[in-house]
């Protein structure tokens, strides 16, 4: 019998397929480096002096709270506020900015906050390895909706056949691991006109999570829409 939750077990059980890739890859690859790059993505050079003249600058205690226990505190969610406002065209108030540890806070803090457990959130497939996870670990039902195929567009018809009274999430990941696609506006569009008939036909609100980890990292031009421009229901993560 084992001593773990079962909602841990689950958690563990969604991630075996990767941690079996991950294994096998470490075996057979000699060079640690190589292995933890390939394998999650991490970077490949070294970070920007201005982070690190910025850190070593605030190292140094400013008040005798400088370390201590903190939430999101007011002059970070400022400048966030105003940064985001900038680049999305959009009215962001410090209110409405929570600062976590990365994107990966974010989205745990988004599922702890708008999922009990039994509730559904729809995920895209291929996607990101670790929503399953992360919802397992909450007692949330992963709902995976394959994108279009082909084009591995946002497939509107196939997320609303996936809805029923549990959902809670729809996830949205702009530009999207691992395609690199980005979604157009018009597309964008037709899910939040969708998701705003649904919730009223079901008398409970559906959000967008809209992970977007990757919106700057854009080339030829591309342009961007965020959810958030489209959807009031809409949570977006960065990192």
């Amino acid at each position: 019998m084992s001593v773990l939750s079962q909602r841990s077990g689950l958690a563990s059980g969604e991630m075996r397929r990767v941690l079996d890739f991950f294994e096998g890859y470490r075996r057979d690859t000699p060079d640690a480096a190589v292995r933890a790059d390939l394998t999650f993505g991490n970077p490949h050079e070294t970070p920007l002096p201005g982070l690190v003249a910025a850190l070593k600058a605030n190292v140094e205690p400013g008040a005798v709270d400088w370390f201590a226990y903190k939430t999101s505190e007011e002059a970070p969610r400022q400048v966030v506020a105003e940064t985001l406002g900038a680049e999305l065209g959009l009215d962001f108030a410090p209110a409405d900015i929570a600062m976590t540890r990365g994107a990966f806070g974010a989205i745990a803090l988004a599922f702890s906050m708008l999922l009990d457990p039994g509730d559904e959130c729809v995920t895209p497939v291929p996607g990101w390895f670790l929503y399953s996870t992360m919802l397992a670990a909450r007692g949330a039902v992963t709902v995976p909706v394959p994108l279009a195929e082909g084009s591995f567009d946002l497939d509107i018809a196939a997320i609303e056949a996936a809805i029923t009274p549990r959902t809670r999430i729809v996830v949205v990941n702009t530009p999207h691991n691992p395609t690199g696609i980005i979604y157009a506006r018009r597309r964008l569009t037709e899910l939040a006109e969708m998701l705003e008939a649904k919730s009223e036909d079901l008398g409970r609100p559906i959000f967008i999570l809209s992970d977007e980890p990757y919106r700057r990292i854009r080339f030829d031009g591309a342009g961007f829409t965020s959810p958030a421009e489209v959807y009031r229901r809409t949570l977006i993560d960065y990192s």
